[in-house]
């Protein structure tokens, strides 16, 4: 017989979830004895922010500014609270694949924010045998660890947003010096995460990088909350954080005109790319590519940006690094309403626009479809953008 969790429970007061923030099944709350609440303390009320709607949308029916617009507004309305943000102490816990489960020598619960609805479509629960089985790593007693990482942590923009934040968290509200554990991905990922934990606390950090699929014992735990509910809500008071540790305001003198192409390998590439290029840097922009950068020269130069123009992707998370009131131009295959984005500029203080481009073949997912950008609605765009419109 296979032994699973079983239930959940939480570091977020039900009366915290009551009041915002809690998008799972209500009943949950409604049974105490099924939801037990871990001691916490609040770092943060719950969190709501102004998103006002696109300044420009370009696309065809299916991407009109109505239907965006109408989107972004149930997303708006459908999310209008992220849950407190809350700090916890926990003993004898295993994580394996982002997900944290108490006292696995006995029967076991999982923590509630490891694994909401919008973490369990990217991971799957641990049996008893899973989590006990002779390839669990024990972590020694004599330190205290903090685990950063989520579904998204393979993703440098869920990395940005989602991850780092916490990390800042984390050391500014712990009594005892943290180990940091964080999941391993890319060679080139795990260095940019490394690069910049020590970037913000300093060079003396323990840093451990662990496979996500292999359980982790751990004696002695701090925990942050999560400070994102994806796509739809972030914390901007997180993120400003974020972005006033990494030195970015030092930068925030300067008007650069940035372009950001995808980088090589990678989907959703622009097929008429030269023609927009052309354009764009008669236009005064200058192509950054930001996968081949440190981490501090993606802070550097998007914090020196007056305007940003990107394919839609994760390097465009690095816009956060960005002043008050940027513009930030996203270029996208149509049928690819993702807010993500917009969310971002909105907590970000950013006027945020999109156009989208002809796609195919259409047996490929909206979002890895290379596409077109027609020239027109482009040179309308920084037109109007130029004017100060």
């Amino acid at each position: 017989e296979v032994s699973m969790p079983t239930g959940y429970y939480t570091v977020i007061s039900r009366a915290h979830y009551e009041k915002g923030g809690f998008y799972d099944d209500v009943t949950i709350l409604a049974q105490p004895e099924n939801f037990p609440e871990h001691p916490s303390h609040k770092i943060s009320d719950k969190i709501s922010y102004p998103r006002p709607l696109p300044f420009q949308i370009y696309g065809s029916k299916l991407d009109s500014a109505e239907t965006i617009n109408k989107l972004f507004s149930h997303f708006d309305t459908c999310y209008e609270a992220l849950a407190p943000v809350v700090s916890a102490q926990l003993h004898n816990v295993t994580i394996n694949r982002h997900v944290i489960y108490s006292n696995c020598d006995q029967e076991y619960d999982i923590l509630y924010q490891t694994f909401r609805p919008i973490d369990r479509p990217y991971t799957e629960l641990s049996s008893k045998a899973d989590l006990t089985s002779t390839n669990t790593v024990l972590m020694p007693e004599t330190e205290t660890y903090c685990y950063i990482g989520s579904v998204g942590s393979v993703n440098y923009g869920h990395w940005l947003v989602d991850d780092l934040p916490r990390v800042l968290l984390a050391n500014g509200h712990s009594k005892k010096k943290l180990h940091w554990l964080v999941p391993k991905s890319t060679p080139e990922l795990d260095n940019v995460k490394i690069e910049s934990i020590r970037k913000l606390l300093g060079g003396n950090q323990s840093v451990t990088f662990v496979d996500p699929v292999i359980p982790i014992k751990i004696p002695d735990l701090f925990y942050i909350s999560p400070v994102s509910y994806h796509p739809a809500m972030k914390s901007p008071t997180s993120l400003m954080n974020l972005q006033t540790r990494s030195g970015a305001p030092a930068f925030f003198q300067r008007s650069r005109k940035l372009f950001i192409p995808r980088g090589h390998g990678e989907c959703r590439h622009i097929l008429n790319a030269a023609a927009v290029l052309k354009t764009l840097t008669s236009a005064g922009f200058e192509v950054f590519q930001p996968a081949t950068a440190s981490f501090s020269d993606q802070v550097k130069t998007f914090a020196e940006a007056s305007v940003v123009v990107g394919v839609m992707g994760a390097a465009m998370t690095n816009t956060l690094f960005c002043r008050k009131d940027v513009d930030v131009v996203y270029l996208a295959p149509d049928g690819w309403g993702e807010p993500f984005y917009w969310d971002l500029s909105a907590a970000m203080g950013h006027r945020y626009s999109c156009i989208f481009g002809r796609s195919g073949p259409d047996e490929l997912a909206p979002h890895l479809r290379n596409f077109s950008i027609d020239i027109e609605p482009l040179c309308d765009l920084l037109k109007k953008i130029s004017l100060g419109q």
